[in-house]
């Protein structure tokens, strides 16, 4: 009697194990999904910082001339 004891015991304990591991799983499918969406939110403002840079860095240059490297050497002397 006592092993039949026992069983019942550990049913209830397995259960509430696979409710514990399913529960894991939707939470581990959420959390890379979620995941998905940042790294995706994340490149799309990283795509519009660089666009803004490189609008800004052409304004200046319109603004004040482009580099002359080769002008910029001699002047510092290489």
């Amino acid at each position: 009697m006592s092993s039949s004891l026992a069983v019942r015991d550990i049913d209830p304990l397995l259960k509430d194990l696979k409710e514990k591991k399913q529960s894991f799983g939707r939470n581990v499918v959420s959390l890379a999904a979620e995941l998905k969406e940042v790294r995706s939110r994340l490149a799309s403002q990283e795509q519009s910082f660089v666009k803004e840079n490189l609008t800004r860095t052409q304004k200046i240059w319109d603004e004040v001339g482009e580099p002359d490297v080769e002008r910029d050497q001699t002047i510092i002397g290489d």
